[in-house]
Formats: structure tokens, sequence, C-alpha cells
């Protein structure tokens, strides 16, 4: 157990969703100046213009992307605690890189992620690297943690669109603007495909980190993995 107390491990990054955050702020800053100096800098109604729309929706995108952002952050923070004295051995980057590219012909290479052309390999290596903290009940429970953060996570993102969007076509159709307007057109179209790339790669990301931590689980922690099975049925 010494030598695995000695091992360092890389923390969980934060740089993307500290750059989400910023731009999210930064959307949400725009959004609102616009609507400050409509109201009583040019003492009109608003929304009353398609560009009044447009950065209502860029607000709204904004709102989503600090959401995603701040979930993250306090997520892995709270995570990097673990890792910073963990007694685990678990490079957890390392590892979730590695996974993702299982069967992947990438050239570049994240996180010193190793190359595993079938499961099969990536199992024994998994099993031979972690053989010191087999069915550990403390290395369980990490990962049990980081495991329900993921999947309160994936709801959070699947529950959060939809009335998002809603919203969005809500106050559009109340606000009276014309919709055969181009520029109304394609603001609808440029916020719907913003929205929808963030909360696809978002929700693809997330469901692979589960994957990962599911197929951890079964093979470091068999007899908890188990158990739990069981316990299902």
């Amino acid at each position: 157990m010494d030598e695995i107390l000695k091992m360092e491990v890389r923390q969980i990054s934060n740089r993307k969703n500290k750059i989400c955050l910023c731009v999210g702020i930064g959307k949400c800053i725009i959004s609102v100046i616009e609507m400050l100096l409509i109201k009583f800098y040019f003492k009109s109604k608003w929304p009353g213009q398609n560009v009044d729309l447009f950065f209502l929706w860029l607000g709204i995108i904004g709102i989503l992307m600090i959401l995603i952002a701040g979930v993250n952050i306090v997520s892995n923070i709270e995570i990097n605690k673990y890792l910073k004295n963990s007694a685990y051995g678990i490079d957890y980057q390392k590892e979730i890189s590695t996974y993702k590219i299982i069967g992947k012909n990438k050239k570049k290479i994240k996180n010193g992620a190793l190359k595993f052309e079938k499961y099969s390999a990536w199992k024994e290596y998994i099993e031979k690297t972690f053989e010191a903290i087999i069915d550990n009940e403390d290395a369980y429970r990490f990962m049990v943690r980081r495991l329900r953060n993921k999947e309160s996570y994936k709801e959070l993102i699947t529950s959060a669109v939809i009335p998002i969007e809603i919203g969005m076509l809500t106050v559009f159709y109340s606000a009276g603007i014309d919709t055969s307007k181009i520029g109304t057109i394609l603001s609808i179209l440029v916020s719907a495909v913003i929205l929808l790339i963030i909360v696809v790669v978002n929700y693809l990301d997330c469901k692979e980190e589960i994957n990962f931590i599911l197929d951890f689980n079964e093979i470091v922690f068999p007899s908890k993995f188990h158990l739990k099975s069981i316990s299902y049925h």
C-alpha cells in the first residue's frame, strides 16, 4: 500500500470548463447590455426587433453554458481533492483517456493514454495495474461517487435543454416578431445549432465517462459489482 500512496496522479483539468464558463458569462453580459440600451437609452420596446430576439437567445445560451461549466467545475474540484491525496493509485485522466481510444487509431494521445486494439487487452491491463485495490471498499466508493456525479450531470443535460428550447420558442411567438424576415430565421437556426452542439458534445462525453466507470468497476471490484447486479433482480 505504501507504494500506492506515493504514486502521483494528475488532476482532472477544468480548462475547457473555465473557457465555457467565461464564454457563457460573456454572452449573458452582452445580452443584458443590449436589453438595457434598448429599454433605457433608446426608450424602445424590448423585444421589438429581430436583433433583440437574437440577443435574448444569446443570453439563454450563455446561461446554459454557465450551468454546464459550473456543475463540471464543482464536480472536478471535489474529485481532485481525492486524487491529490489518493491512496488508490488511480490516474483518472490517463485511464479515461485510454478507455476512449480503445480500438481507435488516434495519432494524438492525451494525458499519457495507452493504446489497445481490443477491449480484452485493456481489461487485462486494468486487472494487472490495479491488482492492489481489487474489491477495495474505499476505492470502490470513490468510483461510485464519481459515477453518481456523472449520472446526475447527464440527467441535468437531458432535462435542461427541453424547457430551454420551449422557452425560446414561447418568447419568440409571444413577441409577435415577423418570422418571414431572414434575420429572424437565421437567428433561430444559429441559436438552435449552437445549443444542440453544446448539449450533444457534453452528453456524449458524459455518457462515455459513465461507461468507463461501469466497466472499470466491473473489472476492479467484481464482488461488489456482482452484489449490486443481484440487488437489481
